[in-house]
């Protein structure tokens, strides 16, 4: 097992922060050290104890990359939801990459920086320090890598219910990662696996059968939109219509094409909240096609400003073709915001209630031309953006938070009871 751990920690180089080959914090290899806390950026995993102790459910967010993405945010959910039934929970960042939630009792990261090599082997260390320390009832990780190097850890320190969250398909995973995912999720030691959607969930159809029987859907929630929350000011000028997209500036969110309908919406706008690795390049594209009075990047914000810019908005444009359950879709229904989407397995799932209507309309990824048209549909009939509303809003009831924090909490006892 040691050897499996060591083989996937040479998939990481040097530290992507400060370029050494060695980047843990020296406090953090010493049996003595401190826990360190500070405001990180990682994946989930969650500890819960067992009836004949105090209640503990020990949360940690562990992964390659932070970015406020929805895996981190579900994790935080958990922390926040498990606190409000009378559980203690601590949220963990293997590292830092960008401060996303406030650190105190409940929130720690291990290293300020992408690890390498070295460092890896250290939180390793230390994360099995910390298990053995603390004794937890149950795991909760969230990631890939969180997956199949938290949850061995937990099995070897004696951990009885061990949880393995999928957020994406499993064809997304590197080909090392997947493989070491087959074989530790058909052993004993993933007791429980949980996609975030059927569409997920179906992915994972050529693994084993001990694999598949643990799989099942818990899908993500949506908390409800707090009353106080008011619309933000436009950045654009007053007779712009305002079009909206959240999420991570990366390839599979696809916001070349966002740029290319703006360029054919006169008198539209595009806020685009989010931060990533095009970020630069994406501008310098608005910039050369002149667009930079009607284009807005707005950055990383708080989860209350996000409410308010979604509730400027007329219409919510989202463009990626690699989602698990999105995030940013359930809380642009949750607002009753008009969505236009990309056709695929994922956003249809999201996007259709149980009754079988639809939240939005889908159109074939990285087709201007419907894209446009779409958004033309609802900007020039009222009528018809306020029966989507309608419908927007009875589906993100449908994803409840409460309901999932629930569905996550009651597995976790039924296990430990078991």
């Amino acid at each position: 097992m040691t050897a499996t751990i060591v083989k996937v920690l040479t998939k990481y180089g040097a530290c992507v922060a400060c370029r050494q080959k060695r980047c843990l914090a020296p406090s953090l290899i010493g049996d003595g050290a401190p826990w360190t806390s500070a405001r990180g950026d990682a994946a989930p995993w969650i500890m819960l104890p067992m009836k004949q102790t105090p209640r503990e459910i020990l949360s940690g967010c562990v992964c390659t990359r932070m970015d406020a993405g929805g895996a981190q945010r579900i994790a935080w959910s958990l922390l926040k939801g498990f606190a409000n039934r009378g559980h203690t929970s601590k949220l963990v960042f293997l590292y830092t990459k960008r401060p996303a939630y406030p650190v105190g009792e409940d929130v720690s990261t291990i290293s300020t920086c992408r690890p390498g090599i070295a460092g890896l082997i250290g939180i390793v260390h230390r994360l099995r320090r910390m298990f053995r320390q603390h004794r937890p009832d149950a795991v909760i990780s969230h990631t890939p890598y969180s997956n199949v190097i938290v949850l061995p850890l937990a099995w070897l320190t004696g951990i009885p219910v061990r949880v393995a969250v999928h957020h994406s398909l499993s064809g997304s995973y590197s080909r090392l990662v997947r493989r070491l995912d087959r074989l530790i999720g058909a052993t004993s030691v993933y007791v429980h696996c949980v996609a975030v959607s059927e569409v997920v969930k179906s992915s994972f159809q050529s693994y084993s059968r001990e694999y598949r029987k643990k799989l099942i859907v818990v899908p993500n929630g949506v908390e409800s939109v707090p009353d106080a929350i008011e619309a933000v000011n436009s950045p654009f000028a007053r007779d712009v219509l305002v079009l909206l997209n959240v999420g991570r500036l990366s390839r599979s969110k696809r916001h070349s094409v966002l740029i290319d309908i703006v360029e054919r919406l006169p008198h539209a706008g595009l806020i685009i909240i989010g931060d990533g690795e095009l970020r630069e390049e994406l501008e310098d594209r608005v910039h050369a096609r002149g667009l930079s009075s009607r284009i807005w990047f707005s950055g990383v914000h708080d989860h209350d400003v996000v409410w308010s810019y979604l509730k400027s908005a007329r219409v919510f444009v989202f463009t990626s073709r690699l989602e698990g359950l999105s995030l940013a879709l359930a809380e642009a229904m949750s607002v009753g915001l008009p969505i236009v989407a990309s056709d695929i397995p994922q956003n249809r799932e999201v996007l259709t209630t149980k009754d079988g209507k639809r939240a939005g309309i889908l159109v074939e990824p990285d087709n201007v031309d419907v894209y446009v048209s779409a958004v033309k549909t609802i900007l020039d009939d009222p009528a018809h953006a306020g029966t989507m509303s309608g419908i927007a809003r009875q589906r993100a009831r449908e994803l409840d938070l409460d309901v999932m924090i629930d569905r996550y909490a009651s597995l976790l006892v039924e296990s430990g009871e078991s």
